[in-house]
């Protein structure tokens, strides 16, 4: 079993694999508070941050077959909870906003994930006094996600 699924491409090189993990999140929070609070209707942000995403992946030097696979797996989550909407009056709209929403917020995550390595996200949340007890709990969770990868490669064996 390959044990870089989650970050498969965080250790490359390339400009945006340089720069500083705490800048990294911080754009990448931004962002996703930019997207989450900006209304629906203002479609010209939303195309110029598709094509600030697509930029960045394409600078990352990140596959962009990878990257969709890893979009896809994660999108039907949000259809399913934007179709829900559309039975509520207004729900096209509804629709749209969790959509183009959730999509670009989902981008800007994995993006992330994929441009750092995890060690290096603990230490940004460690710089940013996140409490040491939860800091323990997310290292703790990625280290034995893979060992319950492992076992379930043996049973299947």
């Amino acid at each position: 079993m390959h044990h870089d699924f989650i970050d498969r491409y965080s250790r490359t090189d390339s400009p945006v694999h340089r720069l500083s993990s705490g800048l990294k999140v911080t754009l990448s929070l931004a962002l996703i508070l930019i997207v989450v609070l900006s209304p629906v209707k203002y479609v010209y942000l939303f195309v110029t941050i598709v094509i600030l995403l697509l930029a960045v992946i394409l600078i990352s030097k990140i596959p962009l077959t990878f990257f969709l696979k890893r979009l896809l797996l994660f999108e039907p989550f949000i259809l399913t909870i934007a179709i829900l909407t559309l039975l509520q009056p207004n729900g096209v709209v509804i629709f749209t906003s969790i959509l183009v929403k959730s999509t670009l917020s989902l981008i800007t995550v994995i993006l992330l994930s994929n441009t750092t390595p995890f060690s290096e996200l603990l230490n940004v949340l460690r710089k940013a006094h996140v409490p040491p007890l939860f800091i323990t709990l997310l290292a703790l969770m990625y280290r034995y996600l893979f060992i319950l990868i492992d076992e379930i490669e043996h049973m299947k064996v």
